[in-house]
């Protein structure tokens, strides 16, 4: 019974709560129950984790929260999903993040492993894992920044605007 429940007992001084506390904690110990393993429990898999993850972006307004859901879904909910979190292994992802790369390419890996070590990140820092297991695994591919050249078009449209800003002022 938690004190919320039952401010009457806040009427009755310290040793009316702390009585009740004792009856709360020998009801737990003769039931066996772990209040701490409860409390974890319902994001015990890695599929719970995924939807708290994505529902903390959701709330912090992170608008990479879809995007996120739906790469979880096409490449990861198959093979970790149902897995305990804190079953997953370095060697697990490894293993997931090769068959991506071969199937979809090392960026899609590449991708898919900045979800998994994210959520897992997250998971440790809200105590359902000691460390995330995915931590310094190497990329699957290496990254080279797109080069992007501006058309002799848009040039003329930033000139324009310059030109159409600076008479207005």
């Amino acid at each position: 019974q938690r004190l919320e429940e039952s401010p009457e007992l806040l009427k009755h001084g310290p040793e009316a709560v702390l009585a009740a506390a004792r009856e709360v904690l020998a009801d737990v110990q003769v039931e066996g129950r772990d209040p701490q393993a409860e409390k974890v429990a319902p994001k015990s898999d890695f599929n719970s984790v995924i939807q708290g993850w994505t529902e903390w972006q959701k709330l912090n307004g992170r608008r990479t929260w879809e995007r996120n859901r739906r790469q979880y879904e096409l490449h990861v909910k198959k093979t970790l999903g149902s897995k305990g979190v804190s079953t997953i292994t370095k060697q697990d992802v490894a293993v997931l993040l090769d068959k991506i790369s071969s199937r979809a390419g090392g960026k899609a890996a590449n991708r898919t492993q900045a979800l998994i070590s994210a959520a897992l990140s997250w998971a440790a820092d809200e105590g359902f894992i000691d460390a995330n297991p995915v931590y310094r695994l190497r990329r699957r591919a290496a990254e080279t920044p797109r080069e992007r050249k501006v058309s002799e078009g848009e040039i003329r449209a930033i000139w324009r605007g310059t030109l159409n800003q600076s008479a207005q002022i």
